[in-house]
């Protein structure tokens, strides 16, 4: 994930898929692939918002 967004779209983003992370670990289980893939998007955004942030 090397695009620059701003803070604002970055916020948003975090917030879609956090929300996309707990529907799909009610749906699939807390260990299913999926919710771990998902979870390491979240991550990925956080860090970038991080950095930028600095």
């Amino acid at each position: 994930m090397s695009t620059i967004y701003s803070q604002e779209a970055i916020e948003s983003m975090i917030e879609i898929h956090r929300k996309a992370l707990i529907e799909t670990g009610l749906k699939h289980g807390f260990n299913s692939a999926k919710t771990l893939t998902a979870s390491q998007k979240l991550d990925k955004l956080i860090l970038q918002y991080q950095k930028q942030n600095r």
